[in-house]
């Protein structure tokens, strides 16, 4: 083991690179702090580190062998990380030493060590967001005993409380709320701690949060609020609090989402269900006119899809642009979707330039839902804004077996697009010379 004294006004990185890996006597000159210069007062601080990075210790408090902390620790700081002339690869990992005016962090990573100094005459804000960050309950009730403000925020407006929320230690926020931390403050962002909560998944945090009345209505400055971060993620928990809470569950954030589009975007069935159960309008349109079952069946969520028509869902419903749920699946290559709505009708719907469900399958080249669409009744020869027909589309995109299928299925070669254009004189334009030899042979064939 190795003991060291240091006397500095700022901590010396150059030393780190020193063979022996101990720490020079010298004072140190010039550790960047990052967005701000501080006057730092001269301090002893007792330096104690092993050589067995496992054996790396807060002096007497608690072992420890985090790599890379730092980096994250310094990305919700105004505190820079510094790196050292030269590798230092008897550096431990991470030393922390902990003194009554500040801690000195260091690490090695990639070959390159770093040295920060986190002082506590800084409001020990610092200080106070590694122990946050580690959970060190009893670091948190001394340094706020020292007078540490529990309030603080940092330059991204970043709170105590907002961090312990991020890693979900509620012992620590129990600390924090007890000395007088405000639930309600909000980051540069706009967050609060109760939707850095719930962005990170921590339900009974968020619980907590509710619990003991922050603010639930609160929004970021992109118009989600805690209801619609909850919907994203899938808390359904923290999901159900909040309607009883009597949140509007139909709210939509800027004009875009409701709960239940978001939940239904991202996958989270278990939320669709109990947004479902608490009475949530399974047909509302968005400003885009997009329904909870359109976004589902564009992302590709058959279990959402199967629940929200088991629930009476309308499939008819039409985007601003004339999309259907069906046409969405079908752009998309969603088969299992496509088969669940084929059965509750507007296989023929068109978009407000003409194009069916089946022509989007086509173009995009997906057979196996042209063979769904076709074997359920899509018109085969139906013609867009354009006169193009799904074959000529298909041939425009060389998807040689949706081609055959459709020939099979008895589309006719011979009509033409609003340009005079035939399906075998597209695929020859396009340079898809196999499609249009099949064409043609067809064609001589129905001379």
């Amino acid at each position: 083991m190795i003991t060291q004294s240091l006397s500095a006004s700022l901590l010396d990185y150059s030393c780190l690179s020193c063979p022996s890996g101990v720490l020079c006597e010298s004072g140190a000159v010039g550790v960047s702090l990052g967005f701000n210069d501080y006057t730092v007062k001269p301090v002893e601080v007792p330096l104690v580190y092993e050589s067995d990075p496992t054996k790396n210790a807060l002096a007497g408090v608690q072992e420890f062998n985090m790599w890379g902390d730092y980096a994250f620790l310094d990305s919700h700081s105004c505190f820079g990380c510094v790196p050292s002339p030269s590798p230092s690869p008897s550096l431990p990992s991470p030393v922390l030493v902990e003194s009554t005016d500040g801690f000195l962090c260091a690490e090695q990573s990639s070959g390159v060590s770093f040295v920060g100094a986190l002082p506590l005459y800084i409001d020990g804000f610092s200080a106070l967001k590694f122990a946050i960050l580690h959970g060190f309950t009893g670091q948190v009730v001394e340094l706020l005993r020292k007078g540490v403000n529990v309030n603080h925020q940092d330059c991204s407006g970043y709170s105590a409380l907002m961090l312990a929320a991020q890693y979900g230690h509620m012992d620590v926020a129990h600390v924090l709320i007890k000395q007088g931390a405000d639930l309600n403050l909000r980051d540069g962002r706009g967050y609060t701690a109760l939707i850095v909560a719930i962005r990170f998944s921590h339900s009974l945090f968020a619980r907590m949060l509710i619990e003991r009345g922050v603010n639930i209505n609160l929004d970021t400055d992109v118009g989600f609020t805690a209801f619609s971060v909850a919907s994203r993620y899938g808390l359904s928990d923290v999901v159900s609090v909040l309607v009883d809470k009597g949140l509007d569950i139909d709210c939509q954030a800027e004009g875009k989402f409701t709960p239940i589009m978001l939940a239904s975007r991202y996958g989270h069935l278990d939320t669709v269900r109990v947004l479902i159960d608490k009475g949530a309008n399974i047909d509302l349109q968005n400003k885009g006119n997009f329904t909870a079952l359109m976004i589902a069946s564009e992302k590709g969520h058959v279990g959402i899809v199967s629940l929200l028509l088991g629930f009476g869902a309308a499939s008819h419903l039409q985007t601003m642009l004339g999309f259907t749920a069906l046409m969405l699946a079908s752009h998309e290559g969603h088969l299992d979707i496509v088969r669940e709505l084929v059965g509750v009708g507007g296989i023929n719907q068109r978009t407000g330039s003409g194009f069916t469900a089946l022509m989007f399958a086509s173009e995009r080249g997906f057979v196996d839902i042209v063979r769904v669409l076709v074997g359920s009744g899509a018109v085969i020869d139906l013609q867009n804004k354009g006169d193009f027909t799904a074959l000529m589309l298909a041939a425009k995109g060389g998807h040689i077996a949706v081609v055959r299928v459709l020939i099979r299925c008895g589309s006719d070669v011979r009509l033409m697009s609003a340009s005079r254009l035939t399906a075998k004189m597209v695929a020859e334009l396009y340079g898809h010379r196999n499609i249009a030899h099949e064409l043609s042979v067809k064609s001589a064939n129905n001379g």
